[in-house]
């Protein structure tokens, strides 16, 4: 966060520092900041159609920031940090209640994502103040987080027998992003990116004779806000 920071910082001065002039303001325009208003993982492990949805409780829109530096207004170099979290398993499996899980079903998750993007920028001049741009990338991440797996409900059926599961993991990756850029300093876009998550967890449960790993794959969705500067 702090390399983040000086960047931001030691680009501001350079901007600050120049005489007005529209050519090389937007020559100095390689810095973007952003925010990711929401966030869906649309894979994590029950599958694309039934994850893809807003009308179940429990869902934490999740968020993400980041910070991108271009060289030449083509190839750029970004970090972020990417959320994701969910608690409405059970009424993505149709379950009413937790008398209806079955051992291995899915309580909840919480992750982050750590993540590292390479790409290159193609831009469409739309009219004069809009740019449309297209941006490959791939990535390097890691994954971190934890999460709760369902072994059983007690006698009293009261409650239930979980255990708590582990997110850790460094994978790679690519995405795309498609951008609207306003004014030459606003940009709203959208990306979807995959990775694939070398994770290392098993949770063995012998008595029970069940064995959980957590998906290797994760597919996330988001639009953001940014500024370029």
């Amino acid at each position: 966060m702090r390399f983040i920071l000086g960047l931001i910082i030691y680009n501001l001065g350079s901007v600050l520092s120049v005489k007005a002039d529209s050519t090389l303001v937007t020559k100095l325009l390689k810095n973007k900041i952003e925010i990711g208003i929401i966030n869906l993982n649309l894979l994590d492990g029950y599958g694309f159609k039934k994850n893809f949805s807003y009308k179940y409780k429990g869902y934490d829109l999740g968020y993400s920031y980041g910070y991108t530096h271009f060289f030449s207004k083509k190839y750029f170099i970004g970090i972020s940090k990417l959320k994701y979290a969910r608690t409405d398993y059970g009424n993505l499996r149709g379950q009413k209640d937790f008398s209806e899980f079955k051992i291995g079903d899915i309580v909840y998750i919480n992750i982050a994502m750590y993540d590292l993007k390479f790409g290159r920028q193609y831009d469409k001049t739309i009219s004069k103040h809009i740019i449309i741009s297209v941006s490959p990338s791939v990535h390097l991440g890691y994954r971190n987080g934890g999460g709760l797996v369902f072994l059983g409900m007690y006698p009293s059926g009261f409650d239930f027998e979980s255990h708590g599961i582990t997110y850790k993991g460094f994978g790679f990756g690519f995405g795309n992003e498609i951008s609207l850029i306003c004014y030459n300093h606003i940009s709203l876009s959208i990306n979807l990116n995959y990775w694939y998550i070398s994770e290392q967890f098993k949770f063995v449960d012998e008595q029970r004779n069940y064995v959980y790993y957590p998906p290797r794959n994760m597919i996330s969705f988001q639009p953001k806000l940014g500024v370029l500067f």
